[in-house]
């Protein structure tokens, strides 16, 4: 949470603080990848105070991001569920250590970079926008027009 509270000092701009929060788990997630997997999907052999200490942080992490996704939300004027966003989101980043090969994929900053080219949900021009102004909804309505098309020509 240090490097979060960090990362999100000085900055106002609720999309730049998204984007920051971002960056900021990808570095660390990548920097500390044998420790983040653990605490993403074995943590819950953790007992007595330490699993309770480690379950209030991961609550408190996920409000910062939901808070994060929230303020956006309201200064764009955005509607979507933020609890599926938030979720889906971690979903992505925490299981990078599976395929990460920094010589081919680089760094955090490109990893940010490239997930917000790859995925239009994370493009935040797209973000709880109407299906019709994001290319991504485009493509899949023109591919399900050609599968109809298809279907009805055999």
């Amino acid at each position: 949470m240090d490097l979060i509270r960090e990362r999100l000092i000085g900055e106002s701009d609720p999309e730049q603080r998204v984007r920051a929060f971002i960056f900021a788990h990808l570095e660390y997630f990548l920097a500390n990848s044998k420790s983040m997997k653990m605490l993403s999907h074995e943590d819950d052999v953790l007992k007595e105070e330490l699993g309770t200490d480690i379950a209030n942080l991961k609550r408190q992490y996920y409000r910062c991001c939901a808070d994060l996704v929230d303020a956006l939300k309201t200064v764009k004027g955005l509607q979507f569920n933020s609890r599926v966003a938030v979720l889906s989101l971690f979903g992505m980043m925490n299981w990078i250590y599976t395929w990460h090969n920094p010589h081919v994929d680089g760094d955090a900053k490109v990893l940010a970079r490239e997930n917000r080219r790859c995925v239009p949900a994370w493009d935040l021009r797209y973000l709880g926008s109407p299906a019709s102004r994001c290319p991504a909804a485009e493509g899949a309505s023109k591919f399900e027009a050609l599968t109809t098309s298809l279907k009805a020509m055999s």
